[in-house]
């Protein structure tokens, strides 16, 4: 191979690459946004239920964004063996309140948390 032939190739291989890295960034951020959105609904919906068990009312009857808003702002139980003890979700942004609740729905008064995003989807 001559040099030209050499930088030939390397200059349509840099091309190549120019092309693919945004693409496969994209799709990597995309993916990670979506575990994010999963990983705050589980953690929503075992806060809610602990809460629950300590006390804490955070549903709001047929309410899912309230009932996700609540869980954000947190409480205290003034009562019991858990009195004083915070109960919360701090540091979600609004794009985490609207991605969590593909993940979440509301049942018999409670929060419940689906990893596939079928029962919010069904609700809809």
């Amino acid at each position: 191979m001559t040099l030209i032939e050499v930088l030939t190739v390397m200059c349509i291989i840099g091309l190549l690459t120019a092309i693919a890295v945004p693409q496969i960034s994209a799709l990597a951020s995309g993916n990670a946004q979506e575990i994010r959105h999963r990983r705050n609904a589980q953690e929503l919906a075992a806060v809610c239920a602990t809460a629950e068990a300590a006390g804490l009312k955070f549903v709001a009857a047929n309410d899912l964004e309230q009932s996700i808003r609540n869980i954000i702002k947190g409480g205290t139980p003034a009562a019991g063996p858990f009195q004083g003890k915070g109960f919360g979700v701090q540091g979600l942004l609004e794009e985490d309140v609207q991605g969590v609740q593909r993940y979440l729905s509301l049942r018999d008064g409670r929060l419940i948390y689906d990893s596939s995003g079928e029962m919010a989807a069904a609700k809809q």
